[in-house]
């Protein structure tokens, strides 16, 4: 997920220890910084700008009813200064778009620091919280795929060949225990822990994938119909989360 403006203000330095330790160039937080300090003068100086606009219209009214003439050099002083403050608050707003939408971009890519008790670096950096029983060498079991091949309950090749290795074609029992745990967990979790089952669509569109951090830095890991910008659902957790997305 991705981090928040007002947290990025308030503790960069927390934010790019974050970043450094999830391996992410921590100059992408430099850079949403110097936008965000960007973005929030143009809107400043929007405002004083559409300030001056405003007084700028109600002088023009007030003099007119003064006495002054619409053609008259003071009036056109006024619409003048009215036109300068238009002209540039276009300009602002154009510029403020952009400033925008590069932060917007910027802090989707900007990771969330890890909890602090979580160790950093890879596998060899993991620590045993706690232990049961006695750990198998591995050389004493086979592996699953042998035992499930030799059953004759999955068919690693042809899954291979219909849609690439580490695709699977489950038969026989194989395709029942499948389709026999999903019901089961399902079963356990709606009739004895109070959850409720619901069956989302297959694919999510960008601003699902967004919403749960999938893009725009994993998206070259998911599978996207481009035609029609919906992408396939890597896990549960995409279509699940987005069900509540942008509700209070």
């Amino acid at each position: 997920m991705s981090v928040g403006v007002q947290r990025l203000r308030e503790e960069p330095d927390v934010i790019r220890q974050g970043a450094i330790d999830k391996g992410e160039d921590p100059s992408i937080v430099d850079r949403a910084l110097a936008v965000d300090a960007t973005r929030r003068r143009l809107q400043a100086e929007s405002d004083t700008r559409k300030a001056e606009r405003n007084s700028a219209s109600k002088e023009i009214g007030e003099a007119i009813r003064a006495g002054a003439t619409p053609d008259g050099p003071e009036v056109a002083a006024l619409r003048a200064a009215s036109t300068a403050a238009g002209g540039r608050i276009v300009e602002i707003d154009r510029e403020l778009v952009a400033a925008e939408t590069e932060l917007e971009d910027l802090l989707l890519r900007v990771p969330n620091p890890a909890d602090p008790e979580v160790p950093v670096g890879g596998e060899e950096s993991n620590v045993i919280v706690r232990t049961w029983g006695t750990p198998h060498e591995h050389g004493e079991r086979r592996p699953h795929w042998e035992i499930a091949e030799a059953l004759d309950i999955i068919d690693n090749p042809r899954g291979a060949k219909i849609a690439g290795s580490g695709f699977p074609v489950y038969k026989g029992a194989g395709s029942r225990l499948q389709r026999s745990l999903i019901s089961w967990f399902l079963d356990v979790h709606t009739t004895e822990h109070g959850f409720t089952e619901v069956w989302p669509p297959a694919v999510v569109n960008a601003a699902s994938a967004r919403g749960t951090g999938q893009i725009p830095d994993k998206e070259d890991q998911m599978y996207v119909a481009t035609r029609d910008e919906l992408y396939l659902v890597p896990t549960a957790e995409v279509p699940v989360t987005n069900l509540h997305r942008d509700e209070i």
